[in-house]
């Protein structure tokens, strides 16, 4: 047989139902998984996916989704991991429905201790990715409501001021924060394009708030705790991808509790 007289045969058995059968079969393809404590429902951040080698291949964001890619037509077998939970087999097979994947994992039985005298009270829930940041350090700037109050500004944005990684703009009389580290481009009709402020995302309580938002109508008595991350390269990764300016660092703002 010649040669394209065999590439010829090649093709046809590619293109033949069965040959884009098998290709269909062996295409990559895209896992949306979300682990949650099987008692609650609640999604679970921070657990880990490994591979049969013990490999780490991924980590749940804040409200515990994994994406994960597969190959190959074999199912994928991997373990989930967290601290306080039961390891958990996770197996996907190809034609998952929706391609999207629920994994509950369940906590582990608590231990009976004896008493125990509760010293330091007892953190609010919701602040508990926070502490965790905060625990971390990072290259965050962490201000709770007690340092918030000994630095007595007037303004919200005045707090802000006293940080070289930042600049407070005044914006037609709103008072918005930008980064001194990095300039973003702008198109300028007519003009060819310029460097403009690369202003701050600023979210308040996981909420991520539109463009110019003055910060300046919150009322600082009303904060808890505020979270800045003044350049894309201290942003957590739960944050990253939060707006069209999270590139240029977030200002994560927590209310109190009424």
């Amino acid at each position: 047989m010649s040669l394209r007289r065999f590439g010829r045969v090649m093709w046809c058995a590619l293109l033949s139902p069965a040959g884009l059968a098998a290709q269909a079969r062996d295409a990559p393809y895209d896992v949306r998984v979300r682990v949650v404590d099987a008692r609650s429902g609640i999604g679970l951040p921070e657990v880990e996916l490994r591979d049969s080698t013990g490999a780490l291949l991924g980590r749940a964001d804040s409200a515990g989704i994994l994406r994960l890619r597969i190959t190959g037509a074999a199912p994928f077998v991997g373990r989930l991991q967290r601290p306080g939970f039961l390891p958990a087999p996770l197996r996907v097979t190809r034609g998952a429905p929706g391609d999207s994947v629920v994994a509950p994992m369940a906590a582990l039985a608590a231990q009976t201790l004896g008493t125990v005298q509760v010293v330091a009270e007892p953190a609010v829930a919701r602040y508990s990715e926070f502490e965790r940041r905060r625990a971390t350090a990072g290259g965050g700037i962490f201000l709770t409501d007690s340092v918030i109050a000994t630095r007595g500004q007037v303004r919200l944005s005045d707090l802000f001021r006293r940080y070289p990684a930042l600049h407070v703009v005044d914006s037609a009389g709103t008072f918005i924060v930008t980064s001194a580290r990095a300039k973003k481009t702008a198109a300028i009709p007519g003009q060819g394009t310029d460097l403009a402020p690369c202003v701050l995302q600023v979210i308040v309580d996981d909420l991520r708030m539109p463009w110019g938002f003055d910060i300046d109508q919150l009322d600082r008595n009303d904060i808890h705790a505020i979270e800045i991350y003044p350049g894309v390269a201290t942003v957590p990764i739960e944050y990253r991808g939060a707006g069209r300016d999270a590139s240029c660092g977030i200002i994560a703002i927590w209310t109190k509790s009424r």
